[in-house]
């Protein structure tokens, strides 16, 4: 359904779509690497002064000579003047001395808090797949959803941040944070909805004179004896009033042998399967159908999950290159 609402979206404003698509892609970009240059810069100083010693504390600078001193204990500055602390201050520099590991650890947060945001903004780049995005719709709504997110994590910077800040401040950041999280989640996932599927590789199977293979999350595992045939049960799920259409792979049956597909869309297609009869009532059609797979020895078998269908076969059989990107131009009638 998101998809045919994102294509008739952008067969009306394509022409438009693309240059913001662009622009807020390139916004982005520029979003992820402030925000690892910012976060690295901030991070090599506070672990130097971490490393070194150096604290922002209370100081006093004497009137008469203008030099300063950082005790609270003291009572003169090194040239016997008189000078005065303000009140509490002796006894929160005493705390800060008896625990002075736990000190130690909250002073560690100031590198440590701009690594992990470095690390988040580069993993949140990829999970919402602002490059990889084809469609112009697509495209510019993980844009957006990267933008919110880098916002959200400048502001979960400053509410966690070791530098001395009021418990409101704090609370307006955090709360801040978590409004620009909101749209970020919501966004992405309309991203990957807008963008049409494509065909992905998600597992394998062959037999071998010794033993019958199956790989999944890129990983061969043994499942049984050699196979001259497979067959493969699989789940069909339509429906019709929310434009859905869905294949999924449930298990491989090899002579008496059951074995469950554990990757990519097995775990959902064996739960539609078990509550076929609810979903049948609230208008979610299943139907389950086997296909039956023929082994040569030593060929390795393509899964490959398609746009509603699963389709086996050698990998030559398969054309798995994005498509080109259409002509921005105008259709001129040729011929």
């Amino acid at each position: 359904m998101l998809p045919r609402l994102a294509q008739a979206i952008e067969s009306l404003f394509g022409e438009a779509l693309r240059p913001a698509a662009g622009l807020l892609r390139a916004a982005a970009q520029v979003a992820l690497i402030a925000a690892i240059t910012f976060s690295a810069i901030r991070a090599a100083r506070t672990f130097r002064a971490f490393r070194l010693g150096w604290e922002t504390a209370l100081v006093v600078r004497c009137p008469r000579c203008r030099r300063l001193v950082a005790d609270p204990d003291l009572r003169t500055c090194p040239s016997g003047h008189p000078i005065r602390f303000p009140s509490g201050a002796a006894r929160r520099e005493e705390r800060r001395r008896r625990f002075h590991h736990l000190s130690r650890v909250a002073a560690s947060s100031g590198f440590l808090v701009p690594v992990a945001i470095a690390l988040a903004a580069a993993a949140g780049f990829r999970m919402t797949g602002v490059t990889r995005m084809q469609g112009p719709l697509a495209s510019l709504t993980a844009s957006i959803a990267y933008l919110f997110l880098a916002a959200a994590l400048a502001l979960a910077g400053l509410a966690i941040s070791a530098r001395r800040r009021s418990w409101t401040e704090r609370t307006l950041h955090a709360t801040t944070s978590l409004l620009c999280l909101a749209p970020a989640l919501v966004l992405s996932l309309l991203a990957r909805g807008f963008e049409r599927p494509q065909p992905r590789t998600i597992g394998h199977f062959w037999s071998t004179p010794t033993a019958l293979y199956v790989s999944w999350g890129g990983r061969a595992h043994r499942v049984g004896d050699p196979a001259s045939e497979i067959e493969a049960e699989l789940v069909d799920v339509r429906a019709p009033a929310l434009g859905i259409v869905w294949e999924g792979l449930a298990r491989f049956r090899a002579g008496d042998r059951v074995v469950r597909w554990r990757g990519r869309g097995g775990t959902i297609a064996r739960l539609f399967e078990r509550w076929a009869a609810p979903l049948s009532r609230r208008g979610v059609f299943l139907q389950r159908s086997t296909r039956s797979v023929f082994l040569p020895p030593n060929v390795r078998m393509w899964i490959v999950s398609e746009p509603g269908k699963i389709r086996f076969g050698p990998g030559g059989d398969f054309d798995l290159a994005r498509p080109a990107t259409p002509p921005s131009g105008p259709l001129r009638r040729t011929g």
